[in-house]
Order: C-alpha cells, then structure tokens, then sequence
C-alpha cells in the first residue's frame, strides 16, 4: 500500500500576513539597534581621543555606554 501525500491548502486560500501597525518588539528592535550604533560610536571616539591606543575597548565601551545611555535617560520619551 503506498503512503498517502498529506493534503494541503492551495496557495489562494492560505492566510496572508497583517498589514497594520509595527509590532512593540519590532521596534523595540529599531531602538536596541539604534542604541548600539551610538553606544558603538561614542565608543570609537573616545578611542581616537585616547591616539588609537589598543587595549582599552572595554573600558571605551562601557564609559560610552554610561554617557549614552544617561543622555537618553535625560530626554524625554517619544510616542
């Protein structure tokens, strides 16, 4: 006896994707990223400030981090 093909719904009638408003955790995404570029940047410049000295990435991150991060605690939320 052979093996059946299991039945499946044609294209047409398949449900398509919402189009409405962008989910919170799409632009929760948005934010993130946008907040790691600047992290990112701030980071690199503190680098430059210091003559491309090597060996201090983490402490450039995370002194960027601080400075970003209260800059963005300062400003008031956007709707």
């Amino acid at each position: 006896m052979k093996p059946r093909k299991p039945k499946t719904t044609p294209r047409s009638k398949r449900p398509t994707a919402r189009k409405g408003p962008v989910p919170a955790a799409s632009n929760a995404k948005a934010q993130d990223s946008a907040l790691y570029k600047r992290i990112a940047q701030r980071a690199f410049e503190l680098y430059e400030q210091r003559g491309r000295q090597a060996g201090y990435e983490l402490e450039d991150w995370l002194q960027a981090e601080r400075e970003v991060r209260s800059t963005a605690a300062k400003m008031p939320k956007q709707k």
